[in-house]
């Protein structure tokens, strides 16, 4: 998470359009994603918390036999 909020600070520092960030996290993350951002540098930003939901990666994934 680190390194992505590291490039939406990028981009939003060096930017003048208005752009809407969506980040997507866990259900057990959101609140911590969002209290992270509220209370940081980047409280300033257009931003859009969205749960992903693990079960849509249901059967499309092989799990690796390593």
């Amino acid at each position: 998470m680190g390194a992505t909020m590291a490039a939406i600070n990028s981009i939003y520092s060096n930017t003048d359009a208005n752009i809407l960030f969506y980040v997507v996290g866990l259900r057990n993350t959101l609140t911590r994603i969002r209290k992270w951002i509220e209370h940081s540098k980047l409280r300033e930003i257009n931003f859009k918390i969205v749960e992903f939901n693990p079960m849509v990666l249901k059967g499309k994934i092989r799990p690796d036999s390593s």
